[in-house]
């Protein structure tokens, strides 16, 4: 039986991992205002902090410490989705994503409709709300249109388009339940 000896001190080839490229850019200074005024305007929020980058037509939100690592690290997810921008000849502007409007939701203080159980429960289910409560505090003028945030018992559950005095429903699919999530 032979044995077999090591005879020789070895090291291993270092290997390079190849990064790829981030596939976000920088948007232009004037979409990033833009975008911030649209936010101050609609719903009152105004201090975003993070880099604002772009893929497509999506916007992102990342947090400033993570510049340095950027070409180092390979991420598989990154930031949060701010809004989806959209433009034909008609019409432009920006889609607000729920999960900016939930992370920066404390600061937000104008065009929020105030959901009893009852529409709450419609709400989470999917369902368009037909009967809005126009006295509220923050709640938009009867009659105006466009994105608003939707509260229930003072705290924002999510995102809606005000149409006709009706309210659209903008939750994201997967957040959808048809059961009840909470008793009155």
């Amino acid at each position: 039986m032979q044995t077999i000896r090591k005879s020789n001190k070895t090291s291993p080839e270092l290997s390079r991992k190849r990064l790829g490229k981030l596939p976000f850019n920088r948007p232009s200074r004037q979409k990033e205002a833009e975008l911030y005024t649209y936010f101050k305007n609609q719903f009152g929020i105004t201090n975003i902090d993070g880099m604002l980058y772009q893929r497509d037509k999506e916007l992102w939100l990342f947090p400033d410490n993570i510049k340095p690592l950027m070409n180092k690290i390979r991420f598989s997810r990154l930031g949060i989705r701010v809004a989806e921008e959209f433009g034909n000849v008609r019409k432009s502007g920006f889609k607000t994503q729920h999960e900016f409007i939930i992370a920066f939701a404390k600061q937000a203080n104008k065009n929020i409709i105030e959901l009893n159980a009852t529409q709450a429960k419609e709400y989470f289910q999917g369902k368009d709300i037909r009967e809005l409560n126009f006295s509220t505090k923050n709640a938009p003028s009867k009659g105006s249109s466009g994105e608003i945030l939707v509260s229930y018992r003072d705290e924002i559950i999510g995102l809606g388009k005000l149409v006709s005095n009706r309210l659209k429903n903008n939750l994201p699919r997967e957040m959808i339940r048809d059961n009840n999530l909470f008793d009155k």
